[in-house]
């Protein structure tokens, strides 16, 4: 039974692990997203 224990405890640690980095890969492409828009306004501007 203890064993049992331990193994849903790690399993349950692995599954918050995996959110979390699941979180901050849509936070950074969100980040990425917002930073490259208007850069590429500002690069587009500056050729024409």
């Amino acid at each position: 039974m203890q064993q049992a224990n331990v193994q849903l405890l790690e399993a349950q640690s692995q599954v918050v692990r995996t959110e979390k980095f699941g979180a901050l890969g849509e936070l950074s492409a969100s980040v990425a997203h917002d930073l490259r828009n208007p850069l590429g306004a500002i690069r587009n501007g500056i050729f024409f």
